[in-house]
């Protein structure tokens, strides 16, 4: 069962991180990562506003597609690594059968356009969790599109494919203080269970628990 870390981290930047396996991890990197291009494999962003509408379809990740879950991952924690609890260095020593692990938590969607991605996140279910109840992870924007409601409509989409798919609650976490991550998912009708748990990283700080119910409406 993983054990539960900050799970998404909007990089508006936004702070919410995710869950680190609790099993022992090979470090046997058999080759280096691709970086992921921010900025010149992105199609030129438009003026402020609403420009999803202009950009590439979300789509969800197939299996055989776990290569661009770990580039486009790496690159999120190596532009944006105050966001999340996970680091760079850690995560880019896991070998191909760990990262096919991670795959298979969960469902991974991208948008992307040529060797860009644009915006991810993760739906994932933990080991004994209610077969309804999913939790957010990986949430990352890149840098020239975050204030464009790309992050909201990106996670806008994938709550309704999850209500769609008779999933009724859905969970999270935010850095406590964290106000843009905060600010972002009361937009979307998520409500704090009070619930702050220290951080396992011995610093002291907490990270919130926030829910939404995907039953009300």
């Amino acid at each position: 069962m993983p054990a539960r870390g900050t799970i998404a981290a909007v990089a508006v930047p936004v702070g919410v991180g995710q869950k680190v396996g609790r099993r022992t991890l090979r470090s046997n990197v058999e080759s280096q990562p691709m970086q992921i291009h921010l900025g010149s494999g992105l199609p030129p962003r438009p003026g402020r506003g609403n420009i999803s509408c202009m950009l590439p379809p979300l789509r969800r990740l197939e299996p055989q597609e776990w290569q661009l879950l770990r580039l486009a991952r790496l690159t999120a924690l190596k532009e944006s690594p105050d966001a999340f609890l996970a680091t760079h260095a850690c995560e880019m020593s896991y070998d191909q059968e760990r990262w096919q692990e991670e795959f298979d938590r969960g469902e991974w969607f991208v948008r992307e356009h040529g060797e860009g991605v644009i915006c991810m996140t993760g739906v994932t279910r933990e080991y004994g969790a209610p077969s309804d109840v999913r939790y957010l992870e990986y949430v990352w924007v890149a840098p020239e599109y975050r204030r464009d409601r790309v992050a909201y409509d990106m996670l806008s989409e994938v709550l309704r494919y999850l209500k769609e798919s008779g999933v009724r609650t859905v969970f999270l976490y935010v850095l406590e203080g964290n106000q843009p991550a905060t600010w972002l998912y009361k937009r979307l009708d998520f409500q704090s269970t009070d619930k702050k748990p220290l951080l396992p990283d011995g610093s002291g700080r907490r990270e919130e628990q926030f829910s939404r119910d995907l039953t009300e409406r």
